[in-house]
């Protein structure tokens, strides 16, 4: 994503959980209809965030980052299962680095979902909470998590003007 232009209209919103290990950081960009994802987590084992679920009977749409190699995959979760894996809609901004213990990935996607089993981002409101689920597993591959939390992510609009960070 470059450099956002004059009256872009941006959302964004934060949120960590503590139990997991995971920050997710959220941009939805109304103008060029792209959503920026940051996550962070554990560099051992793999750990993965899910949108607009409560928990993984939901069947959320996930990302699940492999803590120690940085790569990443889309998945829709079955009803307490690893569920089946999506084409891939992410594109890495920079590549992943490992700092102090974690590893830490930029992606970008369209807002609106690849399938439908791809979750679609809402950029049209200004304020936004949006359920957020998120699973560390000390496993080299995806399988029964060690730990996991539920959490909500807080979206605030804002005009961002050019020059900004």
């Amino acid at each position: 994503m470059g450099t956002p232009v004059p009256g872009a209209l941006v959302s964004r919103g934060v949120h960590t959980f503590e139990t997991v290990n995971v920050t997710l950081d959220v941009e939805l960009d109304a103008t060029t209809q792209m959503a920026r994802i940051r996550l962070s987590g554990p560099n051992s084992g793999w750990y993965g965030v899910g949108f607009g679920a409560q928990s993984m009977a939901d069947e959320p749409y996930v990302i699940i980052v492999d803590g120690t190699s940085g790569t990443y995959q889309e998945r829709k979760l079955g009803k307490y299962s690893v569920g089946t894996s999506l084409s891939s809609s992410l594109d890495e901004l920079v590549d992943y680095i490992h700092l102090d213990g974690y590893c830490q990935v930029e992606l970008q996607r369209p807002l609106e979902g690849a399938t439908l089993e791809h979750y679609t981002f809402d950029a049209s409101v200004a304020h936004a909470t949006l359920d957020v689920i998120a699973a560390f597993g000390e496993s080299s591959g995806l399988a029964y998590h060690d730990a996991k939390e539920v959490g909500q992510l807080t979206l605030v609009r804002a005009d961002v003007d050019a020059g900004s960070p």
